[in-house]
């Protein structure tokens, strides 16, 4: 009877948990809160799990949006300089999407990361690190996501978690290919 009692528990538990509805047109543009996304409140920039060196040098971002870059360095590797760009493919206009307009104010927008130069596609990103660093380095992503979100008319670019990249020295350019991953949340205008 015990038994009986307890399985009739389970079922009558089970029967009253519903599944929340969610919307997947939603999931590329909305707020914080839908589809997995929370918009960071702090910018940070890290290779290889290290943040980079505090300087002065801001983030910046031109064409509507559509060109976002940063320069740092990083002490703990022994990287002098390090250009993170992070940029549209193709436009279907000559200055690049408008991702200014794109993006809701409060909202954010999800772009996959294509490594393939000449996509005919607006709604794809290519994320590219040169570093400096007993040598010049050429590195860039083939995989993962960039959230471009917008607060207060500024812009902010987020990477879906921690994107490996990989690439070449210059300009020995031989075969052998290396990688670093790279991590970010940057508002356009933060000096880190």
């Amino acid at each position: 009877m015990r038994k009986l009692i307890i399985a009739l528990l389970a079922v009558s538990t089970f029967a009253a948990c519903k599944k929340e509805s969610t919307d997947p047109s939603n999931n590329n543009n909305n707020n914080n809160n839908n589809g997995g996304f929370t918009v960071p409140t702090t910018s940070y920039y890290k290779i290889d799990g290290k943040a980079n060196t505090s300087s002065m040098d801001a983030a910046s971002d031109i064409m509507m949006g559509g060109n976002f870059g940063i320069t740092k360095k990083f002490d703990d590797l022994q990287i002098t300089t390090s250009g993170l760009r992070v940029f549209f493919t193709k436009s279907t206009n000559a200055n690049g999407p408008d991702i200014m307009s794109m993006v809701p104010e409060g909202g954010y927008k999800e772009f996959p990361i294509t490594g393939a130069p000449g996509t005919n596609s607006n709604d794809s990103i290519r994320v590219e690190l040169d570093v400096e660093s007993s040598g010049y380095y050429f590195y860039k992503a083939s995989a993962g996501k960039i959230y471009i979100s917008k607060k207060d008319g500024k812009l902010r670019y987020t990477s879906g978690g921690t994107i490996q990249v990989s690439g070449w020295k210059y300009p020995d350019q031989t075969n052998t290919s290396f990688t670093r991953t790279v991590e970010f949340s940057i508002q356009v205008g933060d000096q880190l």
